[in-house]
């Protein structure tokens, strides 16, 4: 993910973007009317999930998938050129080529995306920091009610808040929040205190109030009501909702038991 626009990588794609667009310019003024479409195509295929806007996953295959049509529109406006300089038989290799080889990553990759689970599963299996994947499997089993394997992506999420050297959209508060609704179902509020005391959140109460009002009470079920009422307070004084009100007041009258 480039954050800065003194990165080459930036610079690297501004000006791949330049350069296509005078090689369509180009091509359109050769009557090569086929292959402007394909190199289009490709940019067009491409831009609505580039990451010029945040979406789920910095990086993901399916992204790819539109655009691969301008990819073989390209590869096809090359046969009129490869005809004059290869063999036909060298030819129909190339096609045929083209083809196995989208068989053979739709042969490798379709039993994955039976569903998102068995999708993530993989990927987070090939690549532990998949943040996001981790994410979308908590909410899977979850829905199922396998909560010990929701607990087991939870505790990895929480170990990768923050990679060193690693980049996802997955947001602190979406991480905290989901950990804290996960283990508060099982009764281990003490694992999200713990994790919030390792590593302070990156928002106050107005940027997280979801993983706040989630971890008020985790607080005052663990009996820690000192710091549950000032964020109840906090709370009822932003959204003015009554079960705010409730937990302060649950507060004041006396800590629950632990």
């Amino acid at each position: 993910v480039v954050s800065d626009a003194t990165d080459p990588v930036a610079w690297l794609g501004a000006g791949l973007l330049l350069a296509s667009t005078v090689a369509f310019c180009a091509l359109l003024a050769r009557g090569r009317s086929l292959a402007a479409l394909g190199l289009a195509w490709l940019w067009i295929g491409f831009l609505p999930t580039s990451g010029l806007a945040p979406l789920l996953h910095a990086r993901a295959e399916r992204n790819l998938f539109l655009a691969s049509f301008g990819a073989l529109l390209l590869l096809a406006s090359l046969a009129p050129w490869l005809r004059g300089r290869l063999p036909r038989p060298a030819v129909v290799a190339v096609g045929v080529l083209a083809v196995a080889g989208l068989c053979e990553r739709t042969l490798a990759r379709l039993p994955d995306w039976r569903t998102s689970q068995a999708l993530f599963e993989r990927d987070v299996a090939r690549e532990p920091r998949h943040r996001e994947g981790r994410m979308n499997l908590v909410l899977a089993y979850v829905k199922q009610d396998r909560m010990a394997e929701a607990k087991r992506q939870v505790d990895a999420l929480m170990d990768l808040r923050r990679p060193e050297g690693w980049s996802s959209y997955a947001l602190d508060a979406s991480l905290l929040e989901t950990a804290c609704h996960v283990n508060r179902a099982i009764g281990a509020e003490a694992d999200t205190l713990a994790a919030v005391e390792a590593l302070p959140p990156d928002g106050g109460v107005p940027q997280m109030p979801g993983f706040h009002a989630c971890f008020a009470r985790s607080l005052e079920s663990l009996g820690r009501c000192d710091r549950a009422l000032p964020l109840y307070e906090r709370l009822f004084a932003l959204t003015r909702e009554e079960r705010f009100a409730r937990g302060a007041e649950r507060c004041r009258e006396g800590p629950a038991a632990p």
